[in-house]
């Protein structure tokens, strides 16, 4: 790349907000705009491993700090309810999704950039009670956010399956 051709006054800033290990997708994600934006820096934040909602919430934090452009939420089921298999949630109360729902709402309101929110998807919809309540899932995420004029909602499983020939294996990868 030719560094001379960049804006490097008004780079544009990304920050990946999710419960898991962001290292990879961010390294994938930075370079993909990297070379898509040419010209402009590209910069992109991950909170360390288990600090999102902490970072969101303090108005003081690196995430404020950096002031975002953009703000992707890529989260899935299992981060959300910290579960690796959630077919073992007994529970399946809305107690940790109506969490998630507000540290989206606090980041809303503390940005004047733009968020997206994937979808909740299974990697694997094994049964029609999955799916059922992976739908329940989402209408509540859209229920409680659409009103909120900075945040888009992704329905991550249709734009995967629109522009592939497969069911995605892990939304959080959806741009490569």
């Amino acid at each position: 790349h030719n560094m001379e051709s960049r804006n490097t006054k008004n780079k544009l800033k990304v920050a990946l907000i999710g419960q898991s290990n962001l290292s990879l997708v961010k390294s994938s994600l930075q370079k993909y705009l990297e070379n898509t934006i040419q010209d402009q820096d590209i910069e992109v934040f991950i909170p360390p491993f288990g600090q999102s909602y902490q970072l969101i919430l303090d108005l003081d934090s690196s995430l404020w700090s950096f002031n975002p452009d953009f703000i992707f939420f890529i989260d899935r089921p299992e981060d959300i309810y910290c579960k690796d298999l959630l077919d073992n949630v007994k529970n399946r109360n809305n107690e940790q999704l109506l969490q998630y729902i507000n540290i989206i709402k606090t980041a809303s309101s503390n940005t004047n950039g733009s968020i997206y929110v994937n979808s909740l998807e299974f990697v694997k919809q094994i049964t029609v009670a999955s799916t059922r309540w992976d739908n329940d899932l989402n209408t509540k995420i859209y229920n409680e956010l659409s009103e909120l004029k900075n945040v888009l909602i992704i329905d991550i499983n249709n734009w995967y399956t629109s522009f592939s020939n497969g069911q995605i294996t892990d939304e959080r990868l959806w741009f490569m």
